[in-house]
């Protein structure tokens, strides 16, 4: 028997913890009926307080046999610098991480990360188990689907196990392990994948463009079990695209209203997959919320990334949604095609949404290993501490003392670190400074007690 840690790692939280894990805890549960004995942790930073891989080093150096690290890619480079120190002082502790965004990345990092002894990519919930059992019996992580391990002195992708196809199958999370009250929000899952081909998402790419849903009255009885025993009265759906199958979506509303659930809840979107009779069937069963990746003012923009829709046409469909739900969306910048003229096109764009009561939030664009823009610039990305890169602006608390040593990390792996990159902008400084006095008016003129980036 060997005892193993699950550790969640959440990055610049504004209080509480923004969700609860559900990756991470429906691994614990998988873990628990396969009778392994496994705890779980979370590390969260709350913005405005200093944040240093010293304290998660502190976390994790208990009395586990193995620390399983589930993370966003943002904390990946505090848990590179947190993990070096634990295996100093532990070194027969097995450390092995996972977690969104790392299909396309694997290899890279367990070649920067040498404290590091695998990591998963894919679906864990079927490479957990072996995994785990490989690390007891001390065997071959090889043999293991769906991991980057180090093979004869070189590291190694072993092939990926199948898609799993019938989610309802799959666990609920060991929501024992928690209190829901600890978080601003409760997730809740419906469907995996998305169909479309955009080309800054790495989504559709790593998960071969297949969607796969739960049943719809899988779904219900899930949040029937959060609304009934959990008292849970809103949930936030962070499927890829929740409304990719409109009769799916028909089907699950009925139901929702058949059982009686008052429960509210929010859900992701497509410009192309609303109209007023799908919008006011969802309205009816609750949903008080949807985000709609616009992505761009400037139609040029979208036609480069692949976007099946105008500028004009999100427009009218952000504010059909608006008469019957909350809306929010992205616009995001620093193409390696962008012209000034598009990023003047897309603030304009911003500048009429918010207007009609959109949730709008500006977002620089990070080049994720999998999307096709990153694979055809090839290696154009640069790195600057002084862009407002979404991945590197989670660490404006890092205590001074450890910054040189992250900045020397990041760059000096470029093929791990990717996301902390940008394309080349010649209009960087003026797009920065102009969307700062954007940001400025909007606070002066129409202050907002929201956060524009929550997506649940």
């Amino acid at each position: 028997m060997i005892r193993i840690c699950f550790v969640h790692i959440l990055l610049d939280q504004q209080g509480k913890p923004h969700s609860p894990p559900l990756g991470a805890l429906t691994l614990v549960e998988i873990l628990r009926q396969a009778g392994h004995d496994v705890s779980f942790l979370q590390f969260c930073h709350r913005r405005g307080t200093p944040l240093s891989w010293q304290d998660l080093a502190a976390a994790l150096d208990g009395s586990h046999d193995v620390v399983a690290a589930s993370l966003m890619l943002n904390a990946l480079p505090l848990l590179a610098l947190a993990a070096r120190q634990v295996r100093a002082m532990r070194p027969h502790m097995r450390i092995v991480a996972g977690g969104a965004g790392f299909a396309g990345t694997a290899t890279a990092v367990l070649e920067a990360i040498p404290a590091l002894d695998a990591v998963a990519t894919g679906e864990s919930e079927q490479i957990i188990v072996p995994l785990m059992a490989a690390l007891r019996d001390c065997g071959d992580l090889s043999t293991v689907p769906g991991l980057a391990v180090r093979l004869d002195g070189r590291v190694i992708q072993t092939p990926p196990p199948p898609l799993i196809d019938r989610l309802d199958e799959i666990p609920p999370p060991a929501l024992d392990l928690i209190r829901l009250d600890d978080y601003h929000h409760v997730p809740l899952w419906a469907s995996r994948g998305c169909t479309y081909a955009c080309t800054f998402c790495d989504l559709a790419p790593s998960g071969g463009r297949r969607h796969r849903r739960r049943s719809p009255e899988n779904v219900v009885a899930a949040l029937s079990q959060l609304q009934l025993v959990h008292g849970v009265n809103r949930v936030g759906f962070v499927d890829d695209l929740f409304v990719l199958d409109r009769n799916w979506v028909r089907r699950f509303c009925e139901l929702k209203r058949q059982a009686g659930l008052d429960a509210r809840w929010r859900c992701t979107a497509h410009v192309r997959l609303l109209d007023d009779d799908l919008l006011a069937t969802m309205a009816d069963a609750g949903c008080d919320s949807v985000f709609i990746g616009a992505e761009s003012g400037s139609d040029r923009t979208l036609g480069a990334i692949n976007k099946p829709f105008t500028t004009a046409q999100a427009e009218q469909t952000l504010n059909m949604a608006a008469s019957y739900v909350a809306v929010q969306t992205n616009l995001l910048w620093g193409f390696p095609f962008e012209t000034a003229d598009d990023v003047q096109q897309t603030l304009l764009f911003r500048r009429r949404l918010i207007e009609a009561g959109i949730g709008v939030e500006m977002v620089m664009l990070a080049p994720l290993a999998l999307a096709p823009i990153t694979l055809k610039a090839g290696n154009l990305a640069v790195f600057s501490p002084s862009a407002p890169n979404i991945f590197y602006r989670t660490y404006a608390d890092l205590v001074e003392t450890e910054r040189a040593e992250l900045l020397a990390t990041l760059r000096a792996h470029p093929q791990a670190y990717g996301a902390f990159y940008h394309f080349p902008v010649p209009h960087l400084e003026q797009t920065v400074a102009q969307l700062e006095c954007e940001m400025l008016t909007d606070c002066l003129c129409h202050p907002r007690d929201h956060d524009m980036g929550d997506r649940l």
